[in-house]
């Protein structure tokens, strides 16, 4: 074969390779299988703020770093932001907190998804913790979701450094506008209401809320809940000395036949308040939280009525009661009631 052919027919196919080789190495990569897709940041959370939409983080505290504090979707900080701290985390020097600034009387917008990696929480959760519950300190390695002043962001902590005043937490992150983090959305799903127990409240017995434990439907005395853990008994007298309300006692100034009374066995160290409000005749549903006054215990305090709901303090918390029916017949006078107990102020 003619030389000069041969050279020409291997430059050709030497090319060809070279150029196929060349191409490949600039094909784009493909997001993994099953994790996000969206474009993971990173940044430094510090006490100057963090704006996660805007990749505008903190960490110096010297003024070259401070995020302005009306689009600062949180900071970090060196104490506890909610309801206390986590066993084992008070007094600990070097932890280190998020403090979010999207707020809330019911519910704490921080969740700790733990030890997982960002790419593997594709989602907002379905519920959050209450802004009354412990929050723990954040943990290097940990992934977090959190509600921000425009949409929501999950981070993993990268490093921190509880030691430098400004506190600050490196991380790597998505935001987004909707509860998923590709770019769709639904609207985030909210918690579903708590159940309501039935226990019947008596003089023998009394109640204990978180336990569920009341009067017995006999009345017997025999089997009663333990005095220590009674939050309350019935009786059929004015449980303070302000007396009676109007129309509740007869001319003698003895009690009406046929009332009962909420003794409550939670007392204000103060001396002030009755931990007893009747939030009228309302569904147990309407109320959600706890009130925020109670009355005095220089007030009277009215009878126990059918159809109302009542929010008191418990030994261990709160408990919210709509009255279904009261039996005076029996020497127990047991008190029937659909409840809702809670260790926060929310129910």
């Amino acid at each position: 074969m003619n030389s000069r052919i041969v050279v020409t027919i291997m430059f050709l196919i030497f090319s060809f390779l070279g150029i196929a080789g060349c191409s490949g190495g600039d094909t784009a990569a493909t997001p993994p299988a099953g994790g996000s897709s969206a474009t993971v940041l990173s940044l430094v959370i510090g006490h100057d703020g963090v704006d996660f939409s805007a990749a505008a983080g903190g960490g110096k505290c010297d003024g070259t770093t401070t995020v302005g504090s009306d689009v600062q979707d949180g900071y970090s900080i060196f104490w506890a932001p909610a309801g206390g701290y986590v066993a084992g985390e008070d007094g600990n020097s070097g932890l280190i907190w998020y403090n979010n600034n999207v707020l809330d009387t019911t519910y704490y917008y921080v969740e700790d998804m733990g030890a997982v990696s960002l790419d593997s929480v594709t989602t907002v959760p379905g519920d959050w913790p209450l802004a009354s519950d412990t929050i723990p300190a954040l943990k290097a390695g940990n992934t977090y979701v959190v509600k921000t002043l425009d949409g929501y962001a999950k981070f993993n902590v990268s490093s921190m450094d509880g030691a430098d005043s400004c506190v600050p937490v490196t991380v790597n992150y998505v935001s987004s506008a909707t509860v998923n983090f590709d770019g769709t959305a639904p609207i985030a799903p909210t918690p579903a209401s708590p159940v309501a127990s039935t226990v019947l409240m008596g003089h023998f017995n009394g109640v204990d809320f978180s336990a569920g434990e009341g009067e017995e439907a006999s009345c017997n005395s025999t089997t009663s809940v333990a005095w220590e853990n009674q939050d309350a008994y019935i009786i059929t007298w004015a449980p303070t000395s302000a007396g009676y309300v109007t129309g509740e006692a007869d001319a003698t100034g003895a009690a009406v036949a046929g009332l009962v009374w909420y003794n409550s066995n939670e007392a204000d160290p103060a001396g002030i308040n009755y931990y007893l409000q009747d939030m009228g005749a309302v569904s147990l549903d309407s109320v959600t939280s706890v009130p925020g006054n109670w009355p005095l215990l220089s007030d009277p305090v009215a009878a126990l009525k059918v159809g109302s709901t009542y929010v008191v303090k418990t030994l261990d918390g709160y408990a919210k009661f709509n009255v279904s029916a009261i039996d005076t017949t029996l020497t127990c006078t047991p008190v029937t009631v659909s409840y809702v107990a809670s260790t926060s102020t929310t129910f």
